[in-house]
């Protein structure tokens, strides 16, 4: 039986297709397949060559079975990510949710994902370019992507990437603007300021502004930044927000509106990114 009608049955609950390096799993959706790729350095799929990641209609056959999709790090560069966008927005494709952590993905990657974004078919809520190699030019375009009343993404992680004060600035604004739909933005290690936390804090104390979770954690927030995050939460924005700025060089905090709590570092990594 096609892998599609398989995934229409209501007592799925595993699929494994060996030697594909593909695996998909049900949760609690019988329609909700999450299928990590296992890519190897050499190939796509066993007996496919690396020319076959910068396929389109490599990407278009998974890519309209699943709802999650992960690929494995340092697996896939620039050229790979331009057809895997190309897929995205085909009209029979049913992702929403892309991992990409650890990929070469670059400011041009994050350009196709900002393209995909502002396609009014592209149903991507999840995006993860975390130790992706974004830049602040990589930021500006997701940025300009979050501002688009098509874009329906909701949760944003590039922890780990060069975003600085520059990119920050971009995501800061983006997030305050009208059509802005992201609840979670994952920021931690990106080498930010005070500069760039004063634009959050301008952020967190805008009506407009979505956001529930941000994590500056490990960045290089000071006293004065701090300060200010803290204060924006004090303010009344009709949502509680998390705020995660663990490693900076002011104390380790996590705090949110519900009143300022502090924790340790060891309790981060249930915070969510």
């Amino acid at each position: 039986m096609p892998l599609e009608d398989r995934k229409k049955s209501q007592n799925l609950e595993q699929v494994y297709l060996a030697d594909n390096h593909l695996r998909a799993y049900r949760h609690t959706d019988p329609l909700n397949l999450d299928i990590d790729f296992r890519i190897p350095k050499t190939c796509g799929v066993k007996g496919q060559s690396k020319t076959d990641l910068r396929d389109k209609a490599y990407w278009t056959s998974y890519f309209g079975i699943a709802d999650k999709v992960t690929i494995k790090p340092e697996q896939l560069g620039e050229a790979g990510v331009g057809s895997l966008c190309e897929a995205l927005i085909d009209p029979k494709c049913t992702v929403d949710s892309i991992n990409l952590h650890g990929n070469k993905v670059g400011d041009v990657g994050a350009s196709c994902f900002a393209d995909v974004l502002n396609r009014p078919n592209s149903k991507l809520v999840k995006l993860d370019l975390s130790w992706c190699n974004v830049s602040a030019k990589g930021a500006e375009a997701l940025a300009t992507a979050i501002k688009n009343p098509d874009c329906k993404l909701v949760d944003l992680n590039l922890s780990g990437c060069h975003v600085g004060d520059e990119g920050a600035k971009f995501l800061a604004k983006a997030v305050r603007s009208k059509a802005n739909k992201v609840a979670t933005l994952g920021l931690l290690g990106n080498k930010i300021t005070d500069s760039g936390a004063d634009q959050f804090s301008l952020s967190l104390q805008d009506e407009r502004c979505k956001l529930t979770r941000l994590n500056l954690s490990s960045n290089h927030i000071d006293k004065d930044g701090a300060t200010k995050l803290e204060r924006a939460l004090l303010d009344p924005v009709g949502r509680k927000v998390q705020l995660n700025f663990l490693d900076n060089k002011q104390r380790a905090s996590c705090c949110s509106n519900d009143g300022l709590t502090q924790v340790c570092a060891h309790d981060f990594s249930a915070l969510g990114s």
